[in-house]
């Protein structure tokens, strides 16, 4: 089960009040987010982000499921090095622990989108932040709050030199949307062509896999004017870390000394939302969470008030039957000598 009832409502930093000139990161999003690792040598190596989401299909599902969300190419990468992936989740208590992630990842069925997906249930003690669906900046979010190149986004995630000893101390970068998922980029791997953003931000080793936000300016005439009741979010989830460019020094700077270091190029490229909410409404995900609720409303209905038995009445039994049943459990038997 990763169903989840405990969460009801909105989120926090939804808001139908005009935001401040200054907008700070509510605390819940930088508590959706754990972080990757493997055990290399009997230590814990963090390589990766990965992000708490909950779904709810519709406004009268009573369900919340849960799924851990990041880049494909950090699960397999482990994987195939290490055999075994980690998380480390904060708790509540002030401390953290290690999960080994089960081997159940959801991937698209299209090799060049850099996203995976694991179904997961949140214990009670695990300390997370309420990111749902309700935040996707899915096509329409982009048309109705004018969302385009310009608008300020933040990143948030692990950073790879300081991960914290007892806890997970996620970092936020920020920056903007350089370019918008047009043309497709074409994948290194597998050569098929793919959509993502770009984006004006650095990103590191360790961010792969961590949520991008875009920030809404509330007090944009433009943006007031195409909004709805139902599109107060201060804060929409735009997609995923996937990678960034490196610039060889060399070619620009030939003064520096170690003729083999790269230049982070300050674009990064980011897996769109759109891409997570395929593999979410895909066939195999779609069962499970269609199983799940058969079993949970069965169990919810209530008893029917009657006299007669629920199982159904067996068929005579007849002879043809008994005979049949008789040769099946019948040995022969040799006269004594």
């Amino acid at each position: 089960m990763y169903c989840d009832r405990r969460l009801a409502g909105q989120p926090r930093w939804y808001s139908h009040e005009p935001a401040d000139s200054k907008m700070r990161i509510p605390d819940e999003i930088t508590k959706c987010v754990c972080f990757l690792c493997v055990q290399d040598n009997g230590a814990y190596r963090y390589g990766g982000t990965a992000m708490i989401l909950t779904v709810k299909e519709g406004a009268t599902d009573e369900l919340w499921w849960t799924y851990l969300v990041t880049a494909r190419h950090c699960v397999e990468r482990a994987k195939n090095r290490y055999g075994d992936l980690y998380a480390r989740f904060n708790l509540i208590d002030g401390t953290s622990r290690q999960v080994k992630l089960e081997d159940r990842w959801i991937f698209p069925d299209d090799e060049s989108v850099d996203i995976a997906i694991l179904p997961i249930f949140i214990a009670g003690g695990v300390e997370h932040g309420n990111v749902s669906n309700l935040m996707f900046a899915n096509d329409y979010q982009v048309e109705a709050l004018n969302i385009g190149i310009g608008d300020d986004l933040f990143i948030v995630g692990l950073f790879s030199q300081r991960e914290g000893t007892q806890r997970n101390i996620p970092i936020v970068r920020s920056g903007i949307i350089a370019s918008m998922p047009e043309e497709p980029l074409q994948d290194a791997n597998t050569g098929n062509p793919y959509h993502a953003y770009l984006i004006e931000a650095r990103s590191i080793g360790g961010l792969s896999g961590s949520p991008v936000f875009v920030a809404i300016d509330t007090h944009d005439s433009v943006t007031q004017a195409r909004r709805t009741p139902n599109d107060a979010a201060l804060f929409l989830l735009l997609g995923f870390i996937r990678s960034h460019w490196d610039l060889k020094t060399t070619t620009v700077m030939d003064f520096l000394e170690d003729a083999d270091s790269k230049l982070n190029m300050g674009i990064a490229v980011v897996t769109p939302i759109q891409e997570v909410m395929k593999v979410i409404s895909g066939e195999e995900l779609t069962k499970q969470r269609k199983d799940i609720r058969k079993e949970y409303l069965k169990k919810k209905a209530p008893t029917d008030d009657t006299a007669f038995e629920d199982t159904p009445r067996k068929p005579e039994f007849t002879q043809a039957d008994f005979e049949a049943a008789l040769r099946k459990v019948s040995r022969k038997i040799e006269p004594e000598k």
